[in-house]
């Protein structure tokens, strides 16, 4: 199952031979013309760097995480958390991001992270203020998406999945970090569940 990076170089050969290079130039901020992940044709062949990271913590608070296990074979996991609670008038959300992976030896390793802190208008659903905290990106230029997400402020939250995608394109966004806002759209579902 899991590949040494020899066998994966030539299966990735293989693939090129087949399809072609993917380039990736401008897909997203990690990829903007010069970023430093890119090669000179706009491929990119660097998975780029990760972080160590212990397993997500699902036991101190039994509300945060639905049961998880811990991977100790090669594997790869996406984990997301959005948390809602009103306070002093004001919808408070932070949404997790984590994509991550366990190596063959079981360490677990982060390549993508983020955290996105937001308020809302409880009655509009539009945002108040918002901001992306970046913990692990793969790529030096990554960071760079979070400069935009400010235009995200007065988008009401129903309508994330598009307007996301308007307002965040490109060299603009990050794949991970707009994933993470659009998933934001199913706050207003929350909020109704929240006690009065």
């Amino acid at each position: 199952f899991w590949q040494t990076p020899e066998e994966l170089a030539a299966q990735m050969k293989k693939m090129e031979a087949l399809m072609g290079k993917r380039v990736m130039q401008g897909i997203c901020a990690g990829f903007a013309p010069g970023s430093t992940a890119l090669n000179e044709d706009g491929t990119t062949g660097s998975m780029g760097d990760t972080k160590p990271v212990p397993d997500i913590d699902n036991q101190s608070d039994s509300w945060a995480w639905h049961e998880l296990t811990s991977p100790k074979e090669a594997s790869h996991r996406r984990s997301r958390r959005i948390d809602v609670w009103l306070e002093e008038g004001v919808v408070h959300i932070e949404a997790f991001f984590q994509d991550s992976y366990t190596s063959p030896e079981g360490q677990r390793h982060a390549v993508h992270e983020y955290v996105v802190s937001a308020t809302a208008d409880p009655t509009t659903g539009n945002v108040i203020s918002i901001s992306a905290d970046p913990r692990v990106l793969p790529h030096y230029e990554c960071p760079m998406a979070t400069l935009s997400v400010g235009r995200m402020v007065g988008q009401p939250l129903r309508n994330f999945r598009a307007s996301v995608n308007e307002k965040l394109p490109g060299i603009d966004g990050c794949t991970h970090m707009n994933d993470t806002l659009r998933s934001l759209a199913e706050v207003p579902v929350l909020v109704a569940q929240l006690p009065a």
